[in-house]
Protein backbone atom coordinates (compact mmCIF):
# COMPACT_ATOMS: atom_id res chain seq x y z
CA UNK A 1 0.00 0.00 0.00
CA UNK A 2 1.21 3.45 -0.70
CA UNK A 3 1.54 5.66 2.17
CA UNK A 4 1.83 9.61 1.69
CA UNK A 5 4.62 11.82 3.42
CA UNK A 6 2.57 13.21 6.33
CA UNK A 7 2.23 16.92 6.30
CA UNK A 8 2.86 18.97 8.92
CA UNK A 9 1.36 22.92 8.59
CA UNK A 10 2.79 25.43 10.29
CA UNK A 11 0.00 28.19 10.74
CA UNK A 12 0.86 31.72 11.72
CA UNK A 13 1.35 33.03 15.55
CA UNK A 14 -2.34 34.57 16.35
CA UNK A 15 -4.42 32.68 13.51
CA UNK A 16 -8.01 32.85 14.53
CA UNK A 17 -9.53 32.15 10.95
CA UNK A 18 -8.20 30.29 7.78
CA UNK A 19 -10.46 32.59 6.03
CA UNK A 20 -8.16 34.05 3.21
CA UNK A 21 -5.14 32.06 3.83
CA UNK A 22 -4.73 30.16 -0.29
CA UNK A 23 -2.22 27.30 1.19
CA UNK A 24 -3.89 26.43 4.29
CA UNK A 25 -7.11 25.82 2.34
CA UNK A 26 -5.61 24.19 -0.22
CA UNK A 27 -3.53 21.10 2.11
CA UNK A 28 -7.06 20.94 4.01
CA UNK A 29 -8.48 20.11 0.72
CA UNK A 30 -6.18 17.66 -0.55
CA UNK A 31 -6.31 15.65 2.89
CA UNK A 32 -8.25 12.81 3.92
CA UNK A 33 -7.80 12.96 7.80
CA UNK A 34 -6.99 16.83 9.66
CA UNK A 35 -5.00 16.20 12.91
CA UNK A 36 -4.34 18.96 15.64
CA UNK A 37 -4.81 19.68 19.13
CA UNK A 38 -8.47 20.73 19.83
CA UNK A 39 -7.72 24.83 19.86
CA UNK A 40 -5.83 24.24 16.38
CA UNK A 41 -8.31 22.12 15.09
CA UNK A 42 -11.43 24.63 15.76
CA UNK A 43 -9.82 27.44 13.72
CA UNK A 44 -11.05 24.64 10.32
CA UNK A 45 -14.29 25.58 11.48
CA UNK A 46 -17.22 23.21 10.22
CA UNK A 47 -15.88 20.49 7.96
CA UNK A 48 -16.74 17.37 6.18
CA UNK A 49 -13.13 15.78 6.47
CA UNK A 50 -12.42 13.61 9.31
CA UNK A 51 -9.98 14.41 11.92
CA UNK A 52 -8.05 13.11 15.22
CA UNK A 53 -7.95 15.92 18.24
CA UNK A 54 -4.64 14.78 19.31
CA UNK A 55 -3.53 14.49 22.94
CA UNK A 56 -1.32 16.06 25.66
CA UNK A 57 1.12 14.59 25.95
CA UNK A 58 1.44 13.99 21.87
CA UNK A 59 2.60 9.90 22.28
CA UNK A 60 -1.39 8.99 23.74
CA UNK A 61 -2.21 9.75 19.86
CA UNK A 62 0.69 8.44 17.96
CA UNK A 63 -1.04 4.75 17.35
CA UNK A 64 -4.08 5.95 16.19
CA UNK A 65 -2.36 8.72 14.14
CA UNK A 66 0.16 5.57 12.83
CA UNK A 67 -2.71 3.66 11.86
CA UNK A 68 -4.35 6.60 10.09
CA UNK A 69 -0.96 6.59 8.23
CA UNK A 70 -0.44 2.58 7.63
CA UNK A 71 -4.11 2.65 5.53
CA UNK A 72 -2.95 5.09 3.43
CA UNK A 73 -4.60 7.93 4.67
CA UNK A 74 -3.59 11.91 3.27
CA UNK A 75 -2.75 12.88 6.69
CA UNK A 76 -2.52 17.03 7.57
CA UNK A 77 -1.06 17.75 10.93
CA UNK A 78 -1.91 22.08 11.78
CA UNK A 79 0.36 23.22 14.13
CA UNK A 80 0.78 27.15 15.26
CA UNK A 81 3.79 28.66 14.06
CA UNK A 82 7.65 26.62 13.34
CA UNK A 83 6.36 22.82 13.73
CA UNK A 84 9.78 21.85 14.12
CA UNK A 85 10.39 24.90 16.82
CA UNK A 86 9.82 22.90 19.89
CA UNK A 87 6.94 21.78 18.37
CA UNK A 88 4.57 18.74 16.76
CA UNK A 89 7.36 18.66 13.99
CA UNK A 90 9.93 17.55 16.56
CA UNK A 91 7.82 14.72 17.96
CA UNK A 92 6.70 12.79 14.71
CA UNK A 93 10.21 13.56 13.24
CA UNK A 94 11.04 11.16 16.45
CA UNK A 95 8.34 8.68 15.28
CA UNK A 96 8.77 8.41 11.68
CA UNK A 97 11.37 8.70 8.78
CA UNK A 98 12.31 11.97 7.42
CA UNK A 99 10.99 11.21 4.08
CA UNK A 100 7.62 10.41 5.28
CA UNK A 101 7.50 13.15 6.67
CA UNK A 102 6.61 16.61 4.85
CA UNK A 103 7.31 20.23 7.09
CA UNK A 104 5.69 23.52 5.77
CA UNK A 105 6.89 25.98 8.63
CA UNK A 106 5.90 29.48 9.43
CA UNK A 107 8.21 32.28 11.55
CA UNK A 108 8.31 30.55 14.84
CA UNK A 109 7.63 32.47 18.23
CA UNK A 110 11.69 33.14 18.78
CA UNK A 111 11.66 34.92 15.30
CA UNK A 112 8.83 36.87 16.04
CA UNK A 113 9.74 37.94 19.68
CA UNK A 114 13.44 38.79 17.87
CA UNK A 115 11.65 40.48 15.08
CA UNK A 116 9.96 42.70 17.87
CA UNK A 117 13.67 44.23 18.97
CA UNK A 118 15.32 43.79 15.53
CA UNK A 119 17.97 41.63 17.66
CA UNK A 120 19.16 38.58 15.23
CA UNK A 121 18.25 35.44 16.27
CA UNK A 122 20.94 33.12 14.99
CA UNK A 123 23.04 33.22 18.23
CA UNK A 124 19.69 33.21 20.47
CA UNK A 125 20.01 30.37 22.16
CA UNK A 126 16.33 28.42 23.03
CA UNK A 127 15.37 26.66 26.10
CA UNK A 128 11.34 25.21 26.47
CA UNK A 129 10.27 25.12 30.07
CA UNK A 130 7.32 23.12 29.37
CA UNK A 131 6.62 20.13 31.10
CA UNK A 132 9.69 19.99 32.98
CA UNK A 133 10.54 19.69 36.71
CA UNK A 134 11.64 22.89 38.10
CA UNK A 135 15.16 21.18 38.84
CA UNK A 136 15.45 20.11 35.86
CA UNK A 137 14.22 23.11 33.84
CA UNK A 138 16.23 25.66 36.66
CA UNK A 139 20.00 22.94 35.35
CA UNK A 140 18.98 23.63 32.29
CA UNK A 141 18.90 27.15 32.46
CA UNK A 142 21.86 27.95 34.47
CA UNK A 143 24.13 26.04 32.00
CA UNK A 144 22.26 28.37 28.93
CA UNK A 145 23.28 31.68 31.53
CA UNK A 146 26.78 30.59 31.46
CA UNK A 147 27.96 31.98 28.16
CA UNK A 148 26.42 34.80 27.88
CA UNK A 149 24.47 34.73 24.98
CA UNK A 150 20.84 36.28 24.44
CA UNK A 151 18.11 33.31 25.80
CA UNK A 152 14.84 32.30 24.45
CA UNK A 153 12.25 30.74 26.95
CA UNK A 154 9.42 29.56 26.29
CA UNK A 155 7.33 29.06 29.07
CA UNK A 156 4.08 28.40 31.18
CA UNK A 157 2.08 29.18 34.26
CA UNK A 158 4.44 26.03 35.96
CA UNK A 159 7.23 29.25 35.41
CA UNK A 160 6.43 32.52 35.65
CA UNK A 161 8.29 35.40 35.01
CA UNK A 162 8.65 36.13 38.78
CA UNK A 163 9.97 32.65 38.99
CA UNK A 164 12.48 32.98 36.46
CA UNK A 165 13.18 36.65 37.59
CA UNK A 166 13.65 35.61 40.90
CA UNK A 167 16.02 32.70 40.28
CA UNK A 168 17.94 35.05 37.89
CA UNK A 169 18.27 37.56 40.90
CA UNK A 170 19.37 34.76 43.05
CA UNK A 171 22.01 33.81 40.73
CA UNK A 172 23.37 37.42 40.25
CA UNK A 173 22.70 37.60 36.83
CA UNK A 174 22.24 41.37 35.27
CA UNK A 175 20.12 41.44 32.21
CA UNK A 176 16.92 42.67 30.36
CA UNK A 177 13.91 40.68 30.47
CA UNK A 178 11.78 40.99 27.66
CA UNK A 179 8.55 39.77 28.06
CA UNK A 180 6.27 38.46 25.10
CA UNK A 181 2.82 37.59 25.84
CA UNK A 182 -0.09 36.54 22.92
CA UNK A 183 2.74 37.16 19.86
CA UNK A 184 0.70 37.62 16.76
CA UNK A 185 -2.78 38.03 18.66
CA UNK A 186 -5.13 40.95 19.04
CA UNK A 187 -3.89 41.01 22.89
CA UNK A 188 -0.02 40.52 22.53
CA UNK A 189 1.73 42.79 24.82
CA UNK A 190 5.89 43.38 25.73
CA UNK A 191 6.88 44.26 28.97
CA UNK A 192 10.14 45.08 29.94
CA UNK A 193 11.93 44.70 32.93
CA UNK A 194 15.59 45.35 35.12
CA UNK A 195 16.92 42.08 36.57
CA UNK A 196 18.15 41.85 39.52
CA UNK A 197 14.64 43.43 40.57
CA UNK A 198 10.89 43.38 40.46
CA UNK A 199 9.34 41.95 38.09
CA UNK A 200 5.25 41.62 39.02
CA UNK A 201 3.29 38.31 38.47
CA UNK A 202 1.43 38.56 35.65
CA UNK A 203 -1.01 35.49 35.23
CA UNK A 204 -2.40 34.85 31.73
CA UNK A 205 -3.62 32.02 29.37
CA UNK A 206 -1.92 33.35 26.43
CA UNK A 207 1.26 31.49 25.38
CA UNK A 208 4.28 33.29 26.91
CA UNK A 209 8.04 33.65 25.12
CA UNK A 210 10.68 35.24 27.07
CA UNK A 211 14.00 36.96 26.24
CA UNK A 212 16.73 37.61 28.25
CA UNK A 213 19.74 40.02 27.42
CA UNK A 214 22.48 39.57 29.54
CA UNK A 215 24.58 42.88 30.64
CA UNK A 216 28.96 42.31 30.17
CA UNK A 217 29.72 39.73 33.35
CA UNK A 218 32.83 38.54 34.62
CA UNK A 219 33.35 35.11 32.90
CA UNK A 220 34.78 32.33 34.65
CA UNK A 221 38.37 31.59 33.44
CA UNK A 222 41.55 29.69 34.47
CA UNK A 223 44.66 31.60 36.15
CA UNK A 224 42.53 33.86 38.45
CA UNK A 225 44.84 35.92 40.26
CA UNK A 226 45.12 35.09 43.95
CA UNK A 227 44.74 38.33 44.53
CA UNK A 228 41.33 38.72 43.86
CA UNK A 229 40.58 35.81 46.19
CA UNK A 230 42.80 37.36 49.31
CA UNK A 231 40.66 40.57 49.22
CA UNK A 232 38.58 38.44 51.18
CA UNK A 233 39.49 35.66 52.71
CA UNK A 234 43.16 34.11 53.60
CA UNK A 235 41.58 30.26 53.41
CA UNK A 236 41.75 29.33 49.36
CA UNK A 237 43.42 26.65 46.91
CA UNK A 238 46.69 28.80 45.42
CA UNK A 239 46.79 29.02 41.73
CA UNK A 240 49.67 26.49 41.07
CA UNK A 241 47.71 23.97 43.02
CA UNK A 242 44.34 24.72 41.15
CA UNK A 243 46.15 24.32 37.62
CA UNK A 244 47.47 20.78 38.63
CA UNK A 245 44.39 20.19 40.28
CA UNK A 246 42.28 20.69 37.45
CA UNK A 247 44.84 18.64 35.53
CA UNK A 248 43.87 15.51 37.30
CA UNK A 249 40.49 16.11 37.39
CA UNK A 250 40.11 16.18 33.63
CA UNK A 251 36.66 17.58 34.00
CA UNK A 252 34.50 17.26 30.94
CA UNK A 253 31.69 19.71 29.82
CA UNK A 254 28.71 17.84 31.03
CA UNK A 255 30.63 16.99 34.38
CA UNK A 256 28.90 16.91 38.20
CA UNK A 257 31.94 18.39 40.05
CA UNK A 258 32.05 18.20 43.74
CA UNK A 259 34.28 20.71 45.23
CA UNK A 260 34.26 19.56 49.34
CA UNK A 261 35.73 21.96 51.98
CA UNK A 262 35.20 24.91 49.04
CA UNK A 263 36.98 27.46 51.15
CA UNK A 264 36.03 31.09 49.55
CA UNK A 265 34.97 28.78 46.05
CA UNK A 266 38.09 29.61 44.44
CA UNK A 267 39.08 25.79 42.83
CA UNK A 268 34.99 25.73 41.87
CA UNK A 269 35.04 29.41 39.59
CA UNK A 270 37.91 28.58 37.85
CA UNK A 271 37.00 24.60 37.03
CA UNK A 272 33.30 26.27 36.09
CA UNK A 273 35.00 27.65 32.63
CA UNK A 274 35.51 23.93 31.69
CA UNK A 275 31.75 22.57 32.59
CA UNK A 276 29.79 24.39 29.84
CA UNK A 277 27.00 21.53 30.50
CA UNK A 278 27.64 20.92 34.07
CA UNK A 279 27.21 21.62 37.63
CA UNK A 280 29.30 22.20 40.56
CA UNK A 281 28.39 21.79 43.98
CA UNK A 282 30.87 23.71 46.35
CA UNK A 283 30.41 21.80 49.68
CA UNK A 284 31.24 24.15 52.82
CA UNK A 285 30.23 23.57 56.75
CA UNK A 286 31.78 27.58 58.06
CA UNK A 287 28.92 29.66 57.56
CA UNK A 288 31.94 32.54 56.88
CA UNK A 289 33.21 30.84 54.01
CA UNK A 290 29.72 29.88 52.38
CA UNK A 291 29.15 33.55 52.65
CA UNK A 292 32.70 34.47 51.19
CA UNK A 293 31.39 32.33 48.01
CA UNK A 294 28.47 34.02 47.94
CA UNK A 295 30.19 37.26 47.92
CA UNK A 296 32.72 36.02 45.19
CA UNK A 297 29.45 35.10 42.98
CA UNK A 298 28.08 38.06 42.84
CA UNK A 299 31.82 39.64 40.66
CA UNK A 300 31.78 36.18 39.01
CA UNK A 301 27.78 35.35 38.65
CA UNK A 302 28.07 32.04 37.83
CA UNK A 303 24.75 29.99 37.81
CA UNK A 304 26.32 26.40 37.42
CA UNK A 305 27.91 26.96 40.95
CA UNK A 306 26.01 26.06 43.58
CA UNK A 307 27.11 26.63 47.36
CA UNK A 308 25.81 23.98 50.02
CA UNK A 309 26.64 24.75 53.19
CA UNK A 310 26.98 21.55 55.68
CA UNK A 311 29.40 19.48 56.94
CA UNK A 312 30.74 16.67 54.81
CA UNK A 313 30.14 13.61 54.65
CA UNK A 314 26.13 14.33 55.87
CA UNK A 315 25.91 17.74 53.44
CA UNK A 316 26.82 14.76 50.11
CA UNK A 317 23.67 12.83 50.78
CA UNK A 318 20.92 15.13 48.83
CA UNK A 319 23.27 16.14 45.88
CA UNK A 320 23.48 14.21 42.20
CA UNK A 321 26.34 11.60 41.61
CA UNK A 322 29.57 13.30 40.63
CA UNK A 323 31.70 12.54 38.28
CA UNK A 324 34.85 14.36 39.72
CA UNK A 325 35.70 15.20 43.31
CA UNK A 326 37.90 17.49 44.68
CA UNK A 327 38.91 17.73 48.71
CA UNK A 328 40.25 20.47 49.78
CA UNK A 329 39.33 20.57 53.60
CA UNK A 330 38.35 18.36 56.15
CA UNK A 331 40.53 15.51 55.36
CA UNK A 332 42.20 15.94 58.74
CA UNK A 333 39.48 15.56 60.81
CA UNK A 334 36.96 13.22 58.91
CA UNK A 335 38.89 11.30 56.18
CA UNK A 336 38.09 7.72 56.42
CA UNK A 337 34.30 9.00 56.41
CA UNK A 338 34.96 11.49 53.57
CA UNK A 339 36.75 9.46 51.39
CA UNK A 340 33.68 6.66 51.70
CA UNK A 341 31.08 8.76 51.19
CA UNK A 342 32.80 10.42 48.10
CA UNK A 343 34.10 7.07 46.47
CA UNK A 344 30.79 5.53 46.78
CA UNK A 345 29.02 8.01 44.92
CA UNK A 346 31.34 8.58 42.43
CA UNK A 347 30.65 7.54 38.96
CA UNK A 348 32.50 5.00 37.61
CA UNK A 349 35.82 6.32 35.88
CA UNK A 350 35.51 9.37 38.04
CA UNK A 351 38.11 10.88 39.09
CA UNK A 352 38.81 12.14 43.10
CA UNK A 353 41.80 14.57 43.87
CA UNK A 354 42.71 15.58 47.41
CA UNK A 355 44.59 18.34 48.61
CA UNK A 356 46.68 17.34 51.48
CA UNK A 357 48.82 19.68 53.85
CA UNK A 358 49.09 17.21 56.64
CA UNK A 359 51.32 14.12 56.21
CA UNK A 360 48.43 12.11 57.48
CA UNK A 361 45.98 13.31 55.69
CA UNK A 362 48.56 12.25 52.57
CA UNK A 363 48.69 8.77 54.29
CA UNK A 364 45.13 8.08 54.86
CA UNK A 365 44.43 8.84 51.20
CA UNK A 366 47.05 6.74 50.17
CA UNK A 367 46.04 3.83 51.78
CA UNK A 368 42.62 4.15 50.95
CA UNK A 369 43.05 3.95 47.24
CA UNK A 370 45.35 0.69 47.89
CA UNK A 371 42.77 -0.66 49.86
CA UNK A 372 39.72 -0.20 47.08
CA UNK A 373 42.64 -0.84 44.16
CA UNK A 374 42.16 2.20 42.67
CA UNK A 375 44.62 3.30 40.47
CA UNK A 376 46.15 6.36 41.70
CA UNK A 377 49.16 8.98 41.98
CA UNK A 378 50.03 11.50 43.92
CA UNK A 379 52.71 14.71 43.53
CA UNK A 380 54.17 16.90 45.85
CA UNK A 381 53.89 20.60 44.90
CA UNK A 382 56.58 23.04 46.33
CA UNK A 383 56.60 26.70 44.97
CA UNK A 384 58.17 30.13 45.76
CA UNK A 385 56.84 33.48 45.02
CA UNK A 386 59.06 36.07 44.85
CA UNK A 387 58.61 39.43 47.20
CA UNK A 388 60.40 42.64 46.45
CA UNK A 389 63.07 43.59 49.08
CA UNK A 390 64.71 47.34 48.93
CA UNK A 391 66.99 46.10 46.19
CA UNK A 392 65.59 43.63 43.81
CA UNK A 393 63.73 40.76 44.73
CA UNK A 394 63.70 37.42 46.72
CA UNK A 395 61.09 33.93 46.67
CA UNK A 396 59.87 33.06 49.44
CA UNK A 397 58.33 29.75 50.01
CA UNK A 398 55.06 28.19 50.03
CA UNK A 399 53.73 25.40 52.22
CA UNK A 400 54.38 22.07 49.98
CA UNK A 401 50.79 20.82 49.58
CA UNK A 402 50.13 16.80 47.51
CA UNK A 403 47.71 16.30 45.57
CA UNK A 404 46.36 12.40 45.21
CA UNK A 405 44.52 11.05 42.61
CA UNK A 406 42.31 8.53 42.89
CA UNK A 407 40.06 7.00 39.42
CA UNK A 408 37.32 4.90 40.31
CA UNK A 409 37.63 1.59 37.92
CA UNK A 410 34.80 1.08 34.81
CA UNK A 411 33.94 -1.90 36.78
CA UNK A 412 33.20 -0.56 40.46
Amino acid sequence: MKHYPITVLGLPLGTKTLAGMTQANKEIAEADILCAYKKTLALVGQNTKKSLTLGVPLDASLPSLRALWNDGAKILVLALGDPLFFGIGSSLAAHFQKHDLRILPTVSSLQAACARLALPWANVRTISLHGRNLKEALHTLNQALLDGSPICLLTDKEFSQADIAAHLTAKHYACTMHVFTGLGTEEESHSIWRIPGDCPESPTDLPVTILLEPEQVKQPLLGIADSVFQKRTSCFTRRPVRAVALSYLALKPQDILWDIGAGSGALSIEAASLLAKGAIYAIEERAERIAQIKELLKDYPIPIINPVAGHAPDALIDLPDPNAVFIGGGLAHDAQAILEAASTRLTPGGRLVASCVLLSSLLACTQFFAEQNWPSESILLQTAEAKALSIGSHYTSANPVYLVLGTKPLSA
